[in-house]
């Protein structure tokens, strides 16, 4: 699937399924309070009902995380530094682990296949922090310098040996490299056991407007 279709299809889910879904959960929070309501509460329906405002709940929080995956809006509609930061923010929330992220003379502009893809490797890092690192702290760092632009997502975790990298299922290593490979730029990782691991990305920016 082309990453156009993609982000149409991004835009249904996030435009149309998450805003019906919100309606629905809200309409049987209102059923519930409605049968609290009554002089003798139906202690079964009231569970039944709030047993689907949960669902409901969960998946328009499910249709959300996928339309992210898919295409990240956010990525359109603010930019990539603000983009990242609300990923940090998210997780930060969602996850307990202190995530810190700085970013410094980022361009304004940027090649649109740039801001996809350091976007999705700062998801895969914090993902793999988050799933296998063990850390409590991590920081992601975006800095622009001389026509390059910089990233840097670093963890305290439990890192691991470099020579069993290719071994190591579900850390998506090889398809970041692919990523960053295909924008022209270099990916690298650090690190050794007890040590942490750091991702480093490097991407020419060929001329792109700052």
């Amino acid at each position: 699937m082309k990453e156009e279709e993609l982000r149409h299809l991004s835009r249904e889910l996030h435009d149309d399924l998450t805003q019906r879904l919100a309606v629905l959960a809200i309409e049987a929070g209102k059923l519930e309070l409605t049968m609290h309501e009554r002089e003798q509460p139906l202690t079964e329906t009231i569970q039944r009902i709030s047993g689907i405002k949960e669902q409901l709940i969960r998946v328009s929080e499910d249709v959300h995380r996928i339309s992210r995956q898919l295409h990240p809006t956010i990525l359109d509609d603010l930019g990539l530094a603000r983009a990242i930061e609300s990923e940090c923010a998210a997780l930060r929330q969602k996850d307990d682990i202190e995530i810190s992220f700085t970013k410094e003379d980022v361009p304004d502009r940027l090649p649109n296949d740039i801001p996809l893809c350091l976007y999705r490797i700062v998801q895969e890092g914090l993902n793999n922090i988050i799933s296998h690192a063990g850390a409590k702290r991590c920081e992601v760092v975006l800095r622009g310098a001389d026509d390059i632009i910089c990233l840097t997502v670093k963890d305290e975790g439990i890192g691991f040996n470099p020579v069993e990298v290719r071994n190591k299922p579900g850390l998506g290593l090889s398809s970041m490299r692919e990523r960053v490979q295909l924008v022209g730029g270099v990916f690298s990782i650090d690190t050794q056991p007890d040590r942490g691991t750091t991702i480093r990305v490097t991407i020419p920016l060929n001329g792109t407007e700052r």
